[in-house]
């Protein structure tokens, strides 16, 4: 029986190591099977897409080597290429490929010493092609700087536009009570790393009954069902289709109609506390309750809203403002007092 291969600790290195012009070096860690014979690498000027292993092609030229390094040399200058590295046993035997590096060979004429580039401006990822996408440099810091790679590729598949990140609302809030049933919305900020192109307010907790804007909604009218809270939810969505988490905030409505809803108004009095615990987090979090209270987060650990709630009151809580760099969501963050204090509000934040 044939017996197949494994790279289990397998990484191709391809870092911004010295180079000369036409040579690109390598380096991997090495593969811990006992009859190993050894490795070899492929390279060429097109990637493999989503080819996994040597025997279903993927490149034009390769090389067998003993070590965990190679220096491929006579490569043209002006062209990217795309590196993979499998090993193999004294039976032939050959692995899949490890993840695929890419590296540019700039002209032997354009690299000066300094200065050296520190951050790019790319353009959108281009339509997928052959199971690739590249974006490529539109500026550089410091100008006339040099160094990093001029296109950025990844591989896709075709019919896809490749974007699959969610936006975030930053910050989705109504007043604590109103007398009117049409009720103003304060914020409704949100972002994407392409562009929102669609914004929802809802009584329904559920994207599937969105009628999207282009724009923020300023005031949404509820169906009219006497004194009471109401809750309206927020979503907004990308060109891609990725839709947001939900924003959450409810508002106590003392309409003067026959509704009969029997939930006391709103107070800034109460008997018991809502909170709950923050972690990830690494800048400054704002949250807000229904109650419209503020409260600043600077370090991870359990959290105390200020204002109490009555018994049977609604609670809420969402994020008002997000930390720098990161993204936090809150889950637990809305309910039903009904005879202890609330603790179990999460808050969970990722990102740098």
């Amino acid at each position: 029986m044939k017996k197949i291969l494994f790279l289990s600790a397998l990484f191709l290195m391809l870092g911004n190591v010295a180079f000369a012009a036409g040579s690109a070096t390598l380096t991997w860690n090495a593969n811990t099977e006992s009859d190993l014979a050894g490795y070899k690498v492929y390279y060429g000027t097109a990637s493999r897409g989503l080819i996994t292993h040597p025997s279903n092609g993927g490149y034009t030229n390769s090389v067998s080597v003993t070590g965990t390094s190679k220096v491929i040399s006579n490569l043209t200058e002006g062209k990217t290429y795309y590196f993979s590295v499998t090993a193999y046993d004294r039976s032939n035997n050959e692995s899949a490929y490890s993840q695929e590096k890419t590296k540019f060979i700039p002209l032997s004429n354009t690299i000066p010493t300094n200065p050296t580039c520190t951050s790019w401006t790319y353009s959108e990822w281009s339509t997928c092609t052959s199971y690739q996408q590249t974006r490529t440099i539109l500026t550089s810091s410091p100008a006339s700087c040099t160094g990093g790679y001029p296109q950025l590729v990844r591989s896709c598949v075709p019919g896809s536009t490749g974007d699959t990140i969610r936006p975030s609302i930053s910050s989705f809030t109504i007043p604590s009570s109103v007398s009117s049933y049409t009720v103003p919305i304060s914020t409704f900020v949100a972002t994407d790393n392409v562009k929102v192109t669609g914004y929802c307010a809802t009584a329904v907790n559920s994207s599937l009954d969105c009628i999207w804007s282009s724009s923020p909604q300023t005031s949404f009218t509820f169906v009219a069902a006497g004194k009471k809270y109401y809750t309206l939810y927020g979503f907004v969505k990308d060109a891609a289709g990725n839709i947001s988490y939900r924003a959450v905030d409810t508002v106590y409505i003392d309409a003067s109609d026959t509704g009969g809803g029997t939930t006391p108004p709103p107070t800034t009095t109460g008997t018991y506390t809502v909170g709950g615990t923050v972690s990830g987090l690494s800048g400054t979090l704002v949250l807000r309750s229904n109650k419209g209270e503020v409260l600043n987060i600077t370090s991870n650990g359990s959290f105390t809203l200020a204002t109490k709630f009555d018994k049977y009151a609604p609670y809420a809580v969402v994020v008002y403002t997000q930390p720098s760099g990161q993204t936090c969501r809150v889950a637990g963050s809305a309910g039903t007092i009904i005879s202890t204090n609330v603790t179990n509000i999460q808050v969970t934040c990722t990102g740098t």
